[in-house]
């Protein structure tokens, strides 16, 4: 964790950020998976909103929030006045853990500088996070359930933003009963963001 501590705080902006990241070779995650996939939309956006990783769309294509999931994403935020030209979206993790699982203690903590730092360049009023394994990965930790549909200060480095907890999307496309739960954390976004 400490090369992974080195290697981040050195970065002075996103594109230096990124080039770090894809070049460090202390993640085995980085051996498993096909594609470097991390952000999409409008960096330095007042919202960004943190997706866990790659779905296998993205991990086919090399790009990001192209798959059904993100056709998902899109419709959340044109609901509440957004999208990529307003919004930066990003995973917590580059490159897709084999079979889509949760990250390990290990890896969370090579990674969790990163996106730190990711989170303290791209600068957002309001972070979205959807789902657990995104904010397990963010956070490093896991009682979760306090934060869940709340506000809360996610710091990262020089830099704060309003932090809110929702669904994944996966269980969101898995289980349509939770969208209403969904569209209300949207609302408490929308109003926070604008």
């Amino acid at each position: 964790a400490r090369a992974a501590r080195e290697a981040a705080s050195g970065a002075a902006d996103l594109s230096e950020l990124r080039l770090r990241l894809e070049a460090f070779d202390g993640c085995a995650l980085k051996a498993t998976a096909g594609h470097f996939v991390l952000a999409a939309g409008a960096p330095g956006a007042r919202l960004m909103v943190l997706d866990f990783s790659p779905g296998e769309e993205e991990e086919r294509s090399g790009e990001a929030f192209v798959g059904p999931e993100a056709r998902l994403l899109d419709n959340m935020l044109k609901a509440i006045g957004c999208g990529r030209e307003t919004a930066y979206l990003a995973y917590a993790t580059p490159w897709r853990p084999p079979g889509g699982r949760e990250l390990n203690a290990s890896e969370t903590a090579t990674l969790l500088p990163f996106l730190q730092k990711h989170i303290e360049l791209a600068a957002p009023q309001v972070l979205l996070i959807l789902g657990d394994a995104a904010a397990k990965a963010a956070l490093g930790a896991n009682d979760l359930a306090r934060l869940r549909g709340a506000w809360f200060d996610y710091d990262c480095g020089a830099r704060s933003a309003r932090a809110f907890l929702s669904l994944s999307l996966g269980n969101l496309l898995k289980t349509p009963a939770l969208k209403r739960r969904a569209w209300r954390d949207l609302r408490a976004v929308e109003g926070a963001w604008k």
